[in-house]
């Protein structure tokens, strides 16, 4: 058993120097992230988000930057950086450290009857409502099987889009959604 936990250990660190001078220690280890003198317990983690923005000029593409943000009960560690492979590397460590376990974490609330609240959508385990202010009209309930990849819902000429950059375990919504359907299921748990 220590070999395989000696290699997940492994296989989840990250480690990378930021910034010009490279004085800045983005890490990540079996227990936590590290960033800029603040430390966040990976068991403690509640929300993830994270997005690509390119910049443009002119309306070509100059520069991407990538940003990473993660909150505990106590405040927020948010990373931006330019270098693509940092940022996917930095979430490929991510997915099994923390939301694996965030995944599993919402699945039993909803499972268990609560209502997770993302941006301006209610989530039931048997679907989504959106609210009366954005529909300016009734309630849309939605099931998990209408909802479209890139978490787009839809109820007749009515869309409602949540932001990776801006609302919180959207990634987690997801691949939830993702594996209910690949399961088949009418249920997200």
């Amino acid at each position: 058993m220590q070999f395989w936990d000696s290699q997940w250990r492994i296989a989840t660190s990250f480690q990378a120097q930021l910034g010009l001078r490279a004085q800045d220690v983005w890490c990540v280890d079996c227990r936590s992230v590290r960033w800029r003198g603040q430390k966040r317990r990976l068991n403690e983690i509640t929300q993830v988000r994270w997005a690509s923005h390119r910049r443009l000029l002119f309306g070509l593409p100059v520069r991407a930057y990538h940003r990473v943000e993660l909150s505990d009960a106590n405040a927020v560690m948010q990373v931006q950086i330019r270098s693509e492979a940092v940022y996917k590397a930095f979430v490929k460590s991510l997915w099994p450290t923390v939301c694996v376990r965030l995944m599993y974490e919402i699945a039993m609330a909803l499972n268990a009857g609560h209502t997770l609240s993302l941006g301006d959508w209610q989530v039931q385990d048997d679907g989504v409502t959106l609210s009366r202010e954005r529909l300016r009209s009734k309630d849309a309930e939605l099931c998990p099987d209408k909802l479209h990849l890139g978490i787009k819902a839809r109820h007749g000429q009515h869309v409602s889009q949540l932001s990776y950059a801006q609302v919180w375990n959207v990634s987690i919504l997801e691949q939830l959604i993702v594996t209910s359907l690949d399961k088949g299921g009418s249920s997200l748990e």
